[in-house]
């Protein structure tokens, strides 16, 4: 018998060949049943991650929709505000108010008279939009500091604001400025200008 068919009857014979086929049979069903469990944790860290997002866009919604009637709410106070202020705007004193973000709501008669009319602007260039839509940046910056202590302080300020007047030159004037509220809420900032001879 040739010396190699020896060698294969005794390796046969030893069991080594079926050692060979058991451990790669064993490992391959160990390697199988791994990637069947490696498939369920997914499947349950899916559902998982599944529920935790349907859960947050609920939570979204819900804010979504508190945040929106909040927004209506505040809406219709600074409506009933312009309403109720436009009853005070024949005094013959530059007055408005502005929301808490700076948007113009109203300005009276007086304020379109001395301030915009002048300078070529009327109250509508003005209502809706920010102070820089009428005012130069110097200006407009010096406003929207002053708005922003107000409504940070939450208490009325008395101090003086320069106004570029008819003749392009700069004018100082006093004025009061002073939180819009309802209830506890800031809903706008009112203020009233006052030549420096007048206050």
């Amino acid at each position: 018998m040739p010396l190699w068919l020896n060698i294969i009857s005794i390796i046969v014979g030893s069991g080594v060949i079926s050692g060979i086929f058991s451990y790669f049979n064993n490992n391959r069903k160990h390697k199988r049943d791994d990637f069947t469990e490696l498939i369920k944790v997914i499947k349950e860290d899916n559902e998982t991650l599944r529920e935790e997002k349907k859960e947050r866009e609920q939570q979204l919604f819900s804010h979504t929709l508190r945040l929106a009637e909040l927004e209506r709410t505040i809406q219709s106070l600074q409506n009933k505000i312009v309403l109720f202020e436009s009853s005070h705007f024949d005094l013959p004193l530059p007055m408005w108010l502005k929301s808490t973000e700076g948007t113009m709501l109203s300005v009276n008669h007086a304020y379109e008279e001395v301030f915009l009319e002048p300078r070529g602007y009327s109250m509508m260039d003005y209502i809706g939009r920010k102070d820089s839509a009428v005012w130069p940046e110097d200006i407009s910056k010096a406003f929207h500091i002053n708005d922003q202590r107000v409504l940070r302080t939450k208490t009325k300020w008395i101090g003086k604001e320069n106004i570029i007047g008819p003749d392009g030159k700069t004018e100082e004037w006093v004025v009061l400025k002073y939180v819009r509220k309802s209830g506890n809420t800031a809903i706008g900032i009112g203020g009233i200008a006052f030549r420096k001879n007048e206050a």
